[in-house]
C-alpha cells in the first residue's frame, strides 16, 4: 500500500507562492545577500514538507538543503544590471542580465531543493560530495567567465562590479551532474526536475519582475506609494514560489510516496537542550565570526606578501563565499541531522539580528552604544536557539518552526523602520504640520506602508494556509 495526501492541488501554487513572496520580500527589507535568501530557501522546503506530510527528521534536513542552496544565489550582485535598465539602449541588456541571474539562481536553488526531496535515495557521502563538487565547479566558471568579465551585465567603467553568475552556474551543473551520476535509476530525478522548474520560474520572475524597475515610473500611479525594486522582488518570489510548488504538484505522487515513508521518523535530539544550545551558539560565531575574522585576516596577509597577493585574495573570497559556507551548512545537517532546525531556523535568523543591529546607526540614525546592541543580539539568539530547541521535542514540529521563522522575521520587519529619532521623538512642528504620528509616517514613507500591508496580509495568509493540510489515507493501487 501507498500513501497520499488529500490536499487540494490549488495549495501547492497558492502557499509556495504566496510564502516566497514574503520570503523575497523580507530578504530585501531585513537581510540581503545570501544569508537573507535562506529566508526563503527555509519557508520553501516547509512549505513542502507541510504539503507532502514530511516526518520532523527529514523536514528538517530538506529545509537546511533549501536555505543554504537558495541562499547560494545571493552571491549574485544585480544592482548595476538594474541601472541598465533606466536608458533605452541598454534597457535589453539589463533585462537578459537578470533573467539570466534569477534563472541560475533558481536553477542552483532548486538542484539543492531536489537533492533534500531525494535525500533518502542517496548515500550521505554522495550527498556530501555533491556539494563540494559544486564549490569546486563555482570556482572554475568564477575564473573562466566572471573574472575576466568575459560576459558582463554590469558597469565596466563606474566602479564595475564583481560578478559571480557564472561560478552558480557551474555550480549547478556541476552538482548536478554529480547527483545524476549516483541517482536512483528507478525513481524520477528530483534535483534535475526542481532545478529546470526553478530556472524557469527565475527566469520569468527576475527578468519579468525588472519590468517593474522600466516601466513602473511611467504607469498612471501615485508613485510615491510604489516602491519598485519591492515589487521586483515581491514578482520574483512569487513565481518562483509557483514554479516550484507546480513542480511539486507535477510529481506529487512520487513525492508523497517518498514523505509516506518518513512519517514514524521523530526529530533527531541531540543529547540535551543544553548540548544543542552550546553546538548551536558555536555555529553561529562559526558562521559569523570566525568566516569573517579569516576573510579579513586571509586580506590582510596578502597586503603584506605581494608575491602571493593574487592566490591569497582568491582564497579570501572563497572563504567568505555563500557556496562554501552554505554547501558545509548543508553538509553539517547531513552528518548531524540534531542540528539541522538550528542551522535551516536560528542561523537564518541571526542573520536578520544582525542585519538589524547594523542599520540602526546608519540607516535608522539611532546611535547606541556597543553593549546594548550586542546584548539585543545576544537574547534574541538565544531566545531563538530554546524556540528552536523546544519546538524540536515536540510531536508536532514542521508547522511551529514555519510559523516561528515567519512571525520572527516579521517581529523585525515590521517595527524596524520605526525605530527612528524621526517618529521616536519626532520634531513638534514636523508633527503638527502632518496632524500627527500617522500623518507623519504617511508623509515620510507612503510607500513603506504599502509594503507593510503587503508583508502583513501574506504573513497572515500563509499562517492560515499552513494549516490542515491534508491528511493521510492509503491508496491500495
Amino acid at each position: 500500500m501507498t500513501g497520499f495526501r488529500t490536499v487540494p492541488g490549488w495549495r501547492f501554487i497558492v502557499f509556495p507562492g504566496v510564502a516566497i513572496l514574503l520570503g523575497w520580500g523580507l530578504r530585501g527589507f531585513i537581510g540581503g545577500g545570501p544569508y537573507g535568501a535562506m529566508i526563503p530557501g527555509a519557508m520553501m522546503a516547509l512549505c513542502l514538507s507541510l504539503l507532502l506530510g514530511h516526518g520532523p527528521r527529514f523536514a528538517a534536513v530538506l529545509a537546511a538543503f533549501a536555505a543554504a542552496g537558495i541562499g547560494f544565489g545571493g552571491e549574485v550582485t544585480y544592482g548595476q544590471t538594474i541601472g541598465f535598465l533606466r536608458e533605452a539602449d541598454t534597457r535589453g541588456w539589463g533585462l537578459l542580465g537578470l533573467a539570466l541571474k534569477g534563472g541560475v539562481w533558481g536553477l542552483l536553488g532548486g538542484a539543492a531543493l531536489g537533492a533534500g526531496l531525494d535525500q533518502r535515495r542517496y548515500a550521505r557521502k554522495d550527498l556530501a560530495m555533491a556539494f563540494i563538487v559544486g564549490m569546486a565547479a563555482f570556482y572554475i566558471g568564477w575564473q573562466l567567465i566572471n573574472a575576466p568579465k568575459l560576459i558582463y551585465f554590469s558597469d565596466r567603467l563606474d566602479s564595475p562590479r564583481e560578478e559571480s553568475w557564472a561560478g552558480l552556474l557551474f555550480a549547478a551543473l556541476g552538482m548536478l551532474g554529480w547527483l545524476w551520476a549516483k541517482r536512483d535509476r528507478t525513481r524520477s530525478f528530483m534535483p534535475g526536475h526542481f532545478a529546470l522548474w526553478g530556472l524557469a520560474g527565475g527566469w520569468l520572475g527576475f527578468g519579468g519582475g525588472a519590468l517593474w524597475m522600466a516601466y513602473g515610473p511611467m504607469l498612471p500611479v501615485p508613485q510615491r506609494w510604489f516602491g519598485w525594486w519591492k515589487m521586483m522582488e515581491f514578482s520574483f518570489g512569487l513565481l518562483l514560489g509557483v514554479f516550484w510548488g507546480g513542480c511539486a504538484l507535477r510529481h506529487r505522487r512520487a513525492l508523497e510516496a517518498e514523505a509516506a515513508e518518513t512519517r514514524g521518523e521523530g526529530n533527531a535530539l541531540e543529547r540535551s537542550v543544553w548540548v544543542e544550545a552550546a553546538l548551536a551558539a558555536g555555529l553561529l560565531v562559526a558562521v559569523y565570526g570566525v568566516v569573517t575574522w579569516l576573510y579579513g585576516a586571509l586580506e590582510t596577509a596578502a597586503g603584506a606578501h605581494p608575491n602571493q597577493h593574487d592566490g591569497l585574495l582568491e582564497l579570501a573570497r572563497m572563504a567568505d563565499n555563500f557556496v562554501v559556507v552554505g554547501g558545509l551548512l548543508a553538509v553539517l545537517a547531513l552528518y548531524r541531522p540534531a542540528l539541522a532546525w538550528q542551522i535551516a531556523v536560528t542561523a537564518t535568523f541571526c542573520h536578520v539580528m544582525i542585519d538589524f543591529v547594523d542599520d540602526l546607526p546608519t540607516e535608522n540614525s539611532l546611535s547606541l552604544p556597543v553593549p546594548p546592541l550586542a546584548a539585543l543580539l545576544a537574547l534574541s539568539m538565544a531566545a531563538m536557539i530554546a524556540g528552536v530547541a523546544a519546538l524540536s521535542r515536540r510531536g508536532s514540529t514542521v508547522r511551529p518552526m514555519f510559523l516561528l521563522l515567519t512571525w520572527a522575521c516579521m517581529a523585525v520587519a515590521l517595527p524596524k523602520p520605526f525605530v527612528n529619532p524621526a517618529y521616536l521623538s519626532p520634531d513638534p512642528a514636523a508633527l503638527a504640520r502632518a496632524g500627527g504620528w500617522l500623518g507623519l509616517v504617511v508623509e515620510k514613507m507612503p510607500g513603506q506602508l504599502v509594503v507593510h500591508a503587503i508583508f502583513l496580509v501574506s504573513a497572515v495568509a500563509v499562517t492560515a494556509l499552513s494549516k490542515d493540510n491534508g491528511q493521510w489515507t492509503m491508496d491500495n493501487g
